[in-house]
């Protein structure tokens, strides 16, 4: 009887790990390919009281597709007063970025949408810039 059990104990674990297994190639199998966008968001003056208190290290970059679906975000990045003048400019990557796309749109803060093609935004960083 011991081993009746154990053997029935084993073929249920062995069919749970298959159907685990098998769900687990059909999501992967369902994840659409990505991509990664990278780029700089310039401004011509730092600080709070310069009307770009809302660029800053953090401020958010969200990609949009072409139904205003946010289906992907990144920031802000670094020390935006590396360069030495009075200008500020930031880094920023986008993990993740649905392939499929003939256009995208992409949001810094709230300063409003900038569409590019998809070649576009995979065939090199982007630079933003206000002012």
């Amino acid at each position: 009887m011991k081993q009746l059990l154990s053997s029935r104990h084993t073929t249920w674990v062995a069919a749970v790990v298959t159907v685990s297994a098998l769900s687990g190639a059909a999501v992967l199998a369902l994840r659409p390919d990505t991509f990664e966008i990278t780029g700089t968001m310039r401004t011509p003056t730092c600080g709070s009281s310069t009307g770009y208190d809302d660029i800053v290290t953090g401020a958010p970059v969200t990609v949009y597709n072409a139904k205003n679906e946010v289906i992907a975000l990144g920031e802000l990045a670094g020390d935006p007063r590396t360069n030495g003048t009075d200008r500020c400019e930031w880094t920023f990557t986008v993990a993740d970025v649905p392939e499929g796309e003939r256009f995208y749109s992409v949001e810094v803060s709230h300063r409003g949408k900038v569409t590019f093609s998809a070649d576009e935004l995979q065939s090199g960083p982007l630079s933003l810039g206000l002012g």
